[in-house]
């Protein structure tokens, strides 16, 4: 999702978007990408409304 997000977004924070659209804070959001695991289902749905705005 990172990378996905990075090449999406580069010249943009997007994981403070993905914290504010998700209502969670960016150090949990952070946690979770960095973590060998599936992101809760808020910063999944985040970043796919995010995505989905991108051409």
């Amino acid at each position: 999702m990172a990378l996905r997000m990075k090449a999406a977004f580069p010249d943009r924070d997007w994981v403070a978007l993905i914290a504010q659209r998700s209502g969670q804070t960016r150090d949990f959001v952070e946690w979770h990408l960095q973590e060998d695991m599936i992101p809760p289902d808020p910063i999944i749905a985040a970043a796919r409304s995010l995505l989905a705005q991108v051409p």
